[in-house]
């Protein structure tokens, strides 16, 4: 693979929340959106249940819940979301991601005390 000059930018960029990236980055997301030909609602609680499946990094969480609210996602749906998934992930997965959600929703610091 041939590391383009700009990926330093990118991932600095991303690492920063610079703004020009994160709009290049959500424009790809709506763009995924309209392909899915799924509602926002929908399309939000589907990637935030993909995140739980892949054990995803609190970050990514973060960025996927603000999306989600935005698109109308409650924190009782998201609470349904781990309910749901918890006879398919089992309980280690859910309250792995259940931590992470928290931090993501604003329910806890990321302070390891919280925890």
């Amino acid at each position: 693979m041939v590391v383009q000059s700009n990926e330093p930018n990118m991932l600095r960029g991303l690492a920063e929340m610079n703004a020009g990236v994160v709009e290049a980055l959500l424009g790809a997301q709506l763009e995924n959106l309209e392909a899915s030909k799924l509602g926002p609602r929908e399309y939000a609680m589907v990637k935030i249940a993909g995140l739980v499946g892949i054990d995803a990094s609190p970050t990514s969480y973060a960025w996927q819940v603000g999306f989600a609210k935005e698109s109308g996602v409650t924190d009782a749906d998201i609470l349904g979301i781990l309910v749901a998934l918890s006879p398919t992930l089992g309980y280690a997965r859910i309250v792995s991601a259940a931590g992470d959600l928290a931090l993501a929703l604003g329910f806890l610091s990321e302070d390891a005390d919280d925890r």
